[in-house]
């Protein structure tokens, strides 16, 4: 028995490396989708809110898999389309949405922020507060309680923000 939870406890360990650590560069945090699998897509008329519990028909698909939801914790998670818009939805233990983001250029937030939009524009609408998770990426919390996320290098923290960077990703958690 202790032999088969060691093995359990190794196999997870190792998951977990090969999620963290990579000699690909990934500009994005959160994975995008390859528009073919959008067949494949789970369908929703709205976004699941922070907290919200997920039904066993978002649960319970063939296309759940790790996101790197912060820089230290990966939770399971599918895409899903909403309002042609794809979306990654996240969940903790108790199936409650814990994360939800998205690399799709069509999404704009209440402030007319987007996608590859640059830091500059975002100071042109509002006040920045610009924080920092090393290894994860830096992020600016908007007025809608969306965030706007930017990767920078291997790392997305290899260096400081410019004002030419673009908005890499958009989230909420």
């Amino acid at each position: 028995m202790k032999l088969k939870k060691m093995r359990y406890i190794v196999l997870l360990l190792s998951m977990f490396v090969g999620y963290g650590c990579s000699n690909t560069i990934n500009k994005n945090p959160i994975q995008t989708v390859n528009t073919k699998s959008i067949i494949d897509t789970i369908r929703l008329k709205s976004l699941p809110s922070i907290g919200d519990i997920l039904g066993d028909s978002i649960r319970l698909t063939g296309n759940n898999r790790g996101l790197l939801v912060n820089s230290s914790e990966i939770c399971t998670s599918t895409t899903i389309l909403n309002n042609g818009i794809i979306f990654d939805i996240a969940w903790d233990k108790d199936y409650r949405v814990n994360f939800i983001g998205t690399t799709d250029s069509g999404f704009i937030t209440n402030e007319n922020v987007r996608v590859d939009m640059t830091l500059k524009s975002i100071k042109d609408i509002q006040n920045v507060d610009i924080l920092k998770m090393a290894g994860w990426g830096y992020y600016i919390k908007l007025k809608s309680g969306w965030f706007a996320g930017f990767c920078i290098g291997k790392t997305c923290t290899d260096r400081g923000l410019k004002d030419d960077d673009k908005v890499a990703f958009i989230f909420k958690r």
